[in-house]
């Protein structure tokens, strides 16, 4: 089991046998293959989308290979820089149906099958059961060569910084320049790119432009010799991003298995509702435009008005 989290949005993954053993997280899936899905009861998943107050902007839960969210509409509207009171005018315009709209604009938790929805996908797809294909994989060889490839890129450009030890736990600080490391992972990786399975796609010619020049890195910190977490802080991708700008995102290992329940109370919503749901929640009033007013079927959205300077600053505060 491993768990991934940050300062606002706090995720569990879970299941009851190694996540290697499950198809959905088994690399090199074919198409065949992935067209026909078997939702694993097993796993459990857990995210939250919260602001600085912890207050839940948006949670999904899966149980049972039953899918349950909830969302805050109002609270999404907010942290968007628009007024919330939109939401409100958005219920009031609405048709009595389809009524799980209004049920999602409310904050009720609703859920759906997941394999009913995969089942319907397929179905809907006009495809016919085929028997999955062979999965494109690497001869030995080559990837050997490919791992020795990076390791020695890896060894010359990567440093490891000790940070000390607090209760128990050791402190690493690995990083590399970040366009260096790019191209020198490049230019060893392309001597292979013919050996490759298609999956990996085609190399580029050059590092895109927007990999930065400066160093990057990641905290990791070891308990009794084992890796215990790992923190990026995604903010170092971006180059506007000013002093004191974060989003760290936190990989945290554990051999005990969180509890993700079902919420009580739901709205089942049928593959029909969900159909009904979604164009009404996108063509809302007021949400989609950015403004007041309805921007009509088929118009472009208006641009929403700049944010006053209180507005940028609750808008921080909040997250």
């Amino acid at each position: 089991m491993h768990r991934v989290r940050n300062n606002r949005t706090p995720s569990t993954v879970a299941a009851d046998k190694p996540l290697k053993e499950l198809d959905s997280f088994k690399p090199g899936q074919s198409p065949d293959a992935q067209r026909d899905l078997t939702v694993d009861k097993s796993v459990r998943l857990s995210y939250m989308l919260s602001d600085r107050k912890g207050t839940a902007l948006l949670e999904y839960r899966q149980v049972d290979a039953k899918a349950y969210l909830r969302a805050d509409a109002k609270g999404l509207v907010k942290l968007a820089g628009q007024d919330p009171s939109q939401v409100d005018a958005v219920g009031k315009d609405l048709p009595a149906e389809p009524a799980p709209v209004r049920d999602v604009l409310a904050g009720k938790w609703i859920t759906f099958d997941l394999q009913a929805a995969a089942d319907e996908a397929k179905k809907s797809d006009g495809t016919k059961a085929v028997s999955p294909s062979a999965k494109p994989s690497l001869d030995p060889e080559t990837a050997k060569q490919l791992t020795n490839s990076v390791k020695d890129v890896l060894t010359r450009t990567v440093t490891f910084e000790d940070k000390g030890e607090k209760d128990g736990t050791e402190h690493v600080w690995i990083s590399a320049p970040g366009r260096r490391l790019a191209d020198e992972l490049l230019k060893a990786v392309r001597p292979l790119a013919a050996k490759l399975p298609e999956k990996f796609g085609k190399l580029p010619d050059a590092v895109p432009a927007g990999v930065r020049e400066t160093a990057v890195g990641a905290d990791l910190y070891l308990k009794d010799g084992k890796p215990a977490s790992v923190t990026f802080d995604l903010a170092q991708l971006e180059k506007k991003a000013g002093p004191g700008v974060n989003f760290p995102v936190k990989l945290a290992f554990s051999q005990s298995t969180p509890t993700v329940e079902a919420p009580a109370g739901t709205v089942a919503l049928t593959g029909d509702d969900l159909q009904r749901v979604v164009p009404n929640l996108t063509r809302a009033d007021g949400l989609g435009t950015g403004r007041g007013g309805s921007a009509g079927p088929g118009a472009a959205p208006a641009p929403g008005k700049p944010l006053t300077g209180a507005q940028s600053e609750e808008r921080s505060a909040s997250g």
